[in-house]
């Protein structure tokens, strides 16, 4: 569980309010920094060693000529005892959101332009060393080794 003193303090840190709240997901609150930049507040389903991996994978990634962006992380750090991180701001809108107010045929278009997004994804270059990690490795989570993408 998140303290609320240590958060605010980190918000008021960067001079961040809840009016630059743009969103949350299952780790982390992001928040608007500039037009370029947000501030992710992590909970405890993340950690540092995490963070710094993916930071290291995005940085790897030569995405030259991808028709869309990807994302690239700026910081990774420890602030009161909460992980946070500092990113590039993606623009668009969320797609789950989106698909709720589309008639069938405004749904087959934009399914089609996902998967030609997902087919040209394929075609980038990394040069990232490494192979692969467990996307969910935290306490409570089975640590049998399965026979999948992240195996050598």
């Amino acid at each position: 569980m998140m303290n609320n003193h240590a958060k605010s303090a980190i918000l008021d840190r960067f001079n961040v309010t809840q009016s630059n709240f743009l969103g949350s997901g299952m780790e982390a609150g992001v928040y608007a920094l500039s037009d370029h930049k947000v501030l992710k507040v992590y909970n405890h389903m993340s950690d540092l060693n995490k963070q710094w991996r993916l930071k290291e994978f995005y940085a790897g990634i030569n995405s030259d000529g991808l028709g869309y962006e990807l994302p690239y992380i700026y910081d990774v750090f420890l602030e009161n005892g909460i992980l946070v991180t500092t990113e590039k701001r993606i623009k668009g809108s969320n797609m789950r959101s989106l698909l709720s107010d589309m008639s069938f045929n405004e749904q087959s278009k934009m399914m089609k332009i996902y998967l030609k997004a997902h087919l040209e994804l394929q075609q980038i270059k990394g040069n990232s060393t490494i192979k692969g990690f467990v996307l969910f490795d935290g306490p409570g989570i089975s640590s049998i080794k399965i026979d999948n993408w992240y195996d050598d």
